[in-house]
């Protein structure tokens, strides 16, 4: 919350304002409920129900301060993996297409190029897993075999609702012709839409990636809808992102992100055979819930 006070001394200030409240707020607390207590006397006259009350209120105050405050300033970083698991939003990170290995052709049709450097289409009308069987078969080094096997666990367990494609400053240019291989191949959810983001990103700059992000998950979470005779929203739980593509940067800010934000995940689809798709989480817990 104080971070984004960019006037040091009173960013500062506040800190030692809010690390002092807990303090005064339970000492407070006790000597209030010491003082309505008839510890000298032990005289019931003497109790005082209604300072016991207040004195109760304000020490439990500065407790729940103290454990909201050794969150935000005792954390100890842990990093979570594991086998992906289906989301409803997903951001991805595009890198440009290898158009050494394949390309997509003006109506959305994957072409890959074979040992005789001749680009041959795919079998019309597969879906997204006959693209990446396709890929596979014909032992193809195209890389939007990492970007289809990205979106695979999300578009084939029917929860992927909305998906963010962000490029580079160069790769943002091949968006479009992704997007046109992507439509019809993602599922049959009336509520699936693909989100272009609007311009390039320099995946060097930590700071722009670390602004997209964020605005890409609060524009998510204050989304909402009539639903199934409910009002339906995301929470950041639903929400994943793909740093496989782009530099080591995207993978950077992505984990910062899952930090900033509880919930928040971001996979990556593994190189070699496997090429599973892993889950990754940057918490911050208490060093106690550690040890």
């Amino acid at each position: 919350m104080l971070r984004k006070i960019n006037n040091k001394l009173l960013r500062r200030t506040l800190e030692i304002v809010f690390l002092a409240a807990p303090v005064l707020f339970i000492g407070a607390g006790m000597s209030w409920i010491a003082d309505s207590l008839p510890v000298a006397s032990f005289d019931p006259a003497d109790f005082n129900g209604g300072g016991l009350l207040v004195g109760t209120a304000v020490f439990l105050l500065g407790s729940t301060l103290a454990w909201w405050l050794r969150r935000e300033y005792l954390p100890v970083s842990q990093l979570r993996a594991g086998e992906v698991r289906p989301h409803k939003v997903l951001i991805c990170i595009v890198s440009r297409i290898s158009e050494e290995h394949c390309r997509i052709d003006p109506q959305g049709q994957l072409e890959l190029k074979d040992a005789q450097e001749a680009f041959i289409p795919a079998p019309p009308g597969v879906d997204l897993n006959g693209l990446i069987d396709h890929i596979k078969e014909k032992q193809c080094r195209c890389n939007l075999d990492s970007l289809l096997r990205a979106i695979q666990p999300h578009a084939q367990a029917g929860k992927l609702e909305r998906l963010y494609l962000i490029g580079s400053r160069e790769s943002h240019k091949d968006i479009p012709s992704i997007q046109r291989l992507l439509d019809g191949r993602l599922g049959s959810a009336p509520t699936l839409k693909i989100h272009p983001w609007p311009e390039g990103i320099d995946f060097e700059n930590l700071d722009a990636l670390d602004r997209t992000f964020e605005t890409i998950v609060k524009e998510v979470r204050e989304f909402h809808e009539y639903r199934d005779g409910r009002d339906f929203r995301y929470h950041e739980r639903d929400i994943i992102i793909d740093a496989t593509g782009g530099q080591k940067t995207t993978s950077i800010a992505a984990a910062l992100a899952t930090l900033r934000f509880q919930g928040l995940e971001f996979q990556y689809v593994q190189t070699g055979q496997n090429r599973q798709v892993l889950a990754f989480d940057v918490v911050t817990v208490a060093r106690q819930e550690i040890e």
